[in-house]
């Protein structure tokens, strides 16, 4: 039996509780239900960003569509053969999606435990210089105020400058090959999948 979606008016309203307060077991279920996600057995948390309710947006003043194009940039979590990550999930990574490269945004500790699966027409793209191997740092006295906007800023700029080769791979690819499919990821697919996820939506206007 398939499971229930959300509309998309329920989605963003889902998206915007606070962190504060819990989401129902069966919210969460319906929400993955839900594009922008999608089902890939032995990964999670991956979606198409061009599917997002607030991705498609209509053309500027100017006339110029803005947004993510469907089928283009996917996110994800890691991937885990013990999990599920099968010959069937890179069938379905590399030729129901399309995907042709992947980026790891993960540390040299994460990338050795579980390094990228080889997939057949699929680039792999991790690059473990010592200069990228700077976790985000945390100082909980930089949440203090308010809703602890300040911390969650220093920190995700951490991200962005402890991973700064990645993503300026991905970068490069997106305006080298703009036909090309990618998906990136961390390990949780949340907090550093989630900056570079932040930073091309709003690069996309």
């Amino acid at each position: 039996m398939a499971l229930p979606t959300l509309s998309k008016a329920d989605l963003i309203a889902l998206s915007e509780t606070d962190v504060t307060q819990p989401i129902p077991k069966e919210s969460i279920f319906a929400a993955l239900a839900t594009p922008p996600f999608l089902y890939i057995p032995g990964t999670f948390n991956t979606r198409d960003l061009g599917l997002l309710p607030l991705s498609n947006n209509p053309p500027n003043p100017r006339g110029r569509k803005v947004g993510i194009r469907p089928g283009l940039i996917y996110r994800s979590g890691g991937f885990f053969p013990n999990g599920g990550f099968n010959d069937a999930a890179k069938t379905q990574l590399a030729t129901q999606l399309g995907i042709k490269k992947i980026f790891d945004i993960r540390s040299v500790r994460e990338h050795s435990h579980a390094p990228d699966p080889e997939i057949a027409g699929v680039q792999n793209y991790w690059i473990g210089a010592e200069a990228t191997e700077r976790e985000a740092t945390v100082n909980l006295a930089d949440f203090l105020e308010g809703k602890g906007e300040r911390g969650y800023v220093k920190m995700y700029m951490d991200v962005l400058g402890g991973y700064k080769e990645v993503i300026g791979a991905l970068l490069r690819s997106l305006l080298d090959a703009p036909e090309k499919p990618i998906l990136f990821h961390c390990t949780a697919g949340r907090d550093r999948t989630g900056v570079v996820a932040g930073l091309l939506l709003s690069l996309a206007g």
